[in-house]
């Protein structure tokens, strides 16, 4: 009996032995890299990847125990290379790589090129792992962690469209405490990289530290560089305001002395790329409250902002605000704005929990300003807001001329809604015409009152309506009607009735727009009824004039609008002189304007065909045959 016992101990020492050969040989095998990358290469097909994606692994070395370098690593898509990395280095305990969350001890990325394609929504870089859809297994869903992070040499293309990209280059990023899962958690030790946002060449150099945490972000400090700006900033922003206490810890603070306009311009095209801009702005919170200010200089002008936010269960119930601006000139902050000098003030006190449910009030008022070329003597806007529906009156002074509104308007629907009216007197340019059509006797000016009903703000998708009435305003007050006009915009079509007393007739019309590119307009009906010619011409004899008139065209600039103008008027007689009929066509097409006239005058007639390019640098005309 103990024999045996004997001979089958001796057997199981041997096949144990056999064993932990076979184990420590094949171990010490997967040590060597050929046969540590052909396993490798054999177990990338088990790993959940989406069809379409490849991944390709050059060279692999490591224990398989406690971690693995992977060298020359390719993710493919399609043929398309989305990621190569020099150099992956994974490190790991292998009882930590089960449970609930799979964690390695270290993760080191060198020298990889990313490059990611925004197609239907989604990034293709980051669907490249199969992502599990049954959602019926119970139990908290899986994490993912990793003690220590490091990313060095990195860089990154983001492509949202083919003409706008986003560019990292040379970031590294050093981090521990790394999770992935129902929340991001990383102390970040150290993050920089140079940023080159999308519909740009200019790089922006950043850096910072800081921590993502279950309860906020906190980011401390963050520099943003160029070599003409210099930007600092810190942040703490709670996830939940809602909770106790977190809206006490939020804070922002942004010093940029200086932010170049032209490396803001790069980010934001609208911005004029000229000058340097101070800024210095802070926000914080103070129980429930949200306190902000923000100074801001650009060459000569300024600019002061303060107010502040009420919150409720972490949501804003109350806006308000205070702002001061002194000698600023819209064309020095953007391109499109024209140039001037602006002085006032603003304030605003709002309360809603949304937009469409505000009420408050709202104020602007500007003095002692400049647009353009004329003098803002005053500008004068109130808005009183009740449930959404905000009643507004406007007044200013520029130069001479004058404006007055008054109305509603519901700005916060997805289609604005608003009932305006008013009138400008003594608008610019308008004197001579109105000498012409009332006479000069008691210095007369246009006034133009106005009316408008409607919904929505752009030109295609606005249906409003509404209709002008223009009078000759004496010094005595006297009002002498000098015409009217409706109109109405829907479906992006225009359309105008205008008329026009002159003469002690009347001038009409029925003008329609198609807004488009190149905008299409036509006039049709055109008729000129018992127009005094003599009487606007300040003489004592009579002379009707009656025509008619039509227009057709599409373009607005002169050497691509194609227009075509018709004039035919019936007999004149202007003391002795008679004018038995006319026609003129006027062409418009490639800059060349020609002009056909017939006429009948005096028993006699009169023929002309005569072109012109009137909007040359140097204007020129020839006559072919008169």
């Amino acid at each position: 009996m103990s024999a045996t016992l004997h001979r089958w101990s001796r057997r199981l020492g041997l096949v144990a032995t056999g064993v932990l050969t076979l184990v420590v040989a094949v171990l010490a095998l997967l040590q060597l890299p050929p046969v540590a990358t052909w396993v490798a290469r054999h177990l990338i097909p088990l790993l959940p990847l989406n069809p379409g994606y490849r991944l390709e692994v050059g060279r692999v070395s490591g224990d398989w125990i406690h971690g693995l370098e992977f060298q020359d690593v390719r993710l493919l898509h399609r043929g398309r290379e989305l990621a190569r990395a020099e150099r992956l280095e994974l490190g790991y305990d292998p009882r930590r790589l089960t449970g609930e969350t799979t964690r390695l001890e270290e993760l080191v990325l060198e020298h990889a090129v990313l490059r990611a394609h925004r197609e239907g929504g989604r990034w293709d870089l980051a669907n490249a792992l199969h992502r599990s859809t049954d959602t019926s297994a119970a139990g908290p869903s899986r994490a993912f962690a990793v003690d220590r992070v490091a990313l060095r040499g990195i860089q990154l293309a983001a492509q949202f469209s083919p003409d706008s990209v986003l560019r990292v280059r040379s970031m590294t990023l050093l981090g521990r405490g790394l999770r992935l899962g129902e929340h991001v958690l990383l102390t970040i030790q150290e993050l920089t990289g140079a940023v080159s946002p999308p519909g740009t060449a200019r790089f922006f150099s950043v850096a910072t530290r800081g921590t993502l945490t279950r309860e906020a972000v906190r980011l401390d400090p963050i520099r943003v560089q160029t070599e003409e700006t210099d930007v600092a900033a810190s942040v703490v922003l709670p996830y939940d305001l809602a909770e106790p206490g977190q809206a006490d810890r939020l804070r922002l603070v942004v010093r940029a002395h200086p932010l170049a306009m032209a490396d803001l311009a790069a980010v934001v095209p609208a911005v004029t790329p000229r000058g340097e801009l101070r800024l210095d702005a802070t926000a914080r919170g103070e129980g429930r409250l949200i306190v902000a200010h923000l100074a801001a200089r650009l060459g000569g002008a300024t600019v002061r902002l303060g107010g502040d936010v009420t919150l409720e269960r972490g949501r804003p119930v109350r806006y308000r605000a205070r702002g001061e601006v002194a000698r600023l000139d819209p064309a020095g902050w953007l391109r499109a704005a024209p140039a001037g000098d602006l002085n006032g003030a603003l304030t605003a006190d709002v309360r809603g929990a949304t937009l469409r449910e505000s009420s408050g009030e709202l104020a602007v008022r500007l003095s002692g300003s400049r647009v353009g070329a004329r003098a803002l003597r005053r500008l004068d806007f109130r808005a009183e807001l009740d449930s959404g529906r905000a009643d507004v009156a406007l007044s200013g002074a520029v130069g001479e001329s004058s404006l007055r509104a008054t109305g509603w308007i519901r700005p916060f629907e997805s289609a604005p809604s608003y009932r305006l009216a008013g009138n400008a007197l003594r608008l610019p340019g308008t004197d001579a015409l109105v000498r012409a059509l009332a006479g000069s006797d008691g210095s007369p000016s246009l006034d133009a009152r106005f009316r408008i009903a409607g919904a929505g703000l752009s030109p295609r998708a606005a249906h409003a309506s509404g209709g002008v009435q223009l009078a000759a305003v004496r010094r005595d007050g006297s009002r002498t009607p000098l015409g009217r006009s409706s109109f109405a915009v829907a479906a992006g079509r225009i359309e105008a009735r205008p008329e026009l007393l002159a003469g002690g007739g009347r001038i009409s019309a029925l003008a329609t727009a198609r807004l488009g590119d190149p905008l299409r307009y036509r006039i049709r009906r055109g008729a000129i009824a018992g127009v005094d010619l003599g009487g606007m011409l300040g003489d004592t004899v009579s002379a009707p004039v009656n025509g008619r008139f039509s227009l057709t065209g599409r373009g607005t600039a002169p050497a691509a609008a194609v227009v075509r103008a018709r004039v035919e008027l019936d007999s004149l007689r202007y003391g002795t002189r008679r004018l038995d009929g006319l026609a003129a066509t006027l062409r418009l097409a490639g800059g060349t304007a020609r002009a056909d006239l017939h006429a009948t005058l005096q028993g006699g007639s009169i023929a002309l065909d005569a072109r012109a390019r009137p909007f040359d640098s140097i204007p020129s005309f020839a006559v072919r045959r008169a």
